[in-house]
């Protein structure tokens, strides 16, 4: 899909503004090491809940589509396939996109027929038909991105799930930014509304909150679906589901 005039100009803003910076961008290599914030026991108890809530996410969706078992999902900027393996349980098929070639050769060392890694070269292009996919998922990709890349890589996700839904867990907070914007690998928290802006014509169907671990916390960024205009928003709030929050002890 080719980009458009408006967003060829932000990018030459962006790129000039970001150059003047003093640290050098060169083009950033992530490894395993670099895809998850903590390790050991940490990790395992986040990926434990990130796994329960897309779960659960993916159950509240599946009664909308029309026989959501034929289509494949996607997992766009899948690291090493930390949670690529869930879309394979609810999906004909779980495919991983990723540009680290390192991350893939680390997944194929464990994941054998669940999941289908596909080396890229950007994520802003994907090689795949309008509708291809029931689901396109990213996880904390869209955090590490420029601005203007973004709604780039969202439209392509609404491209290929046409007729279904994009779920992004991101970093929603407003304001948060971990290291230098634009150098080196930060983070950067972008709004549910700032996403919504970039999602159109998808509508916003739900939010949760993403729980990572703890009694009472920490809770960084949520869970926020959005739906292809065609389908049905969701038969009861979901703010009124079950999502086995824990609670903090009395």
């Amino acid at each position: 899909m080719a980009i458009s005039k408006f967003w060829r100009a932000q990018r030459g803003k962006e790129e000039e503004r970001i150059s003047q910076q003093p640290v050098e961008r060169a083009r950033e290599t992530w490894s395993a090491r670099d895809v998850n914030a903590f390790d050991g026991p940490h990790l395992a108890i986040q990926t434990a809940y990130e796994q329960r809530y897309l779960r659960r996410s993916i159950e509240y969706i599946q009664r909308r589509l029309v026989h959501p078992r034929t289509r494949p999902a996607l997992d766009i900027g899948a690291g090493y396939g930390r949670l690529s393996m869930v879309l394979a349980e609810y999906f004909s098929k779980s495919i991983a996109v990723e540009r680290e070639q390192g991350l893939i050769d680390e997944a194929q060392k464990f994941w054998v027929d669940d999941v289908e890694f596909i080396s890229v070269e950007t994520l802003a292009r994907l090689n795949y038909l309008d509708g291809t996919f029931a689901l396109a998922f990213t996880c904390t990709v869209l955090s590490h991105m420029l601005d203007y890349d973004v709604p780039i890589v969202l439209r392509e996700a609404c491209r290929v799930a046409r007729g279904g839904f994009v779920l992004l867990v991101e970093i929603t907070e407003p304001g948060y930014l971990h290291g230098t914007y634009g150098v080196k690998k930060f983070t950067k928290g972008r709004t549910i509304d700032e996403y919504a802006a970039m999602m159109h014509p998808f509508e916003l169907d739900f939010v949760r909150p993403r729980f990572m671990g703890g009694a009472s916390g920490p809770v960084l960024g949520s869970f926020v679906m959005f739906r292809d205009p065609t389908l049905p928003p969701g038969s009861a709030s979901i703010n009124g589901l079950e999502w086995d929050l824990p609670r903090a002890p009395a």
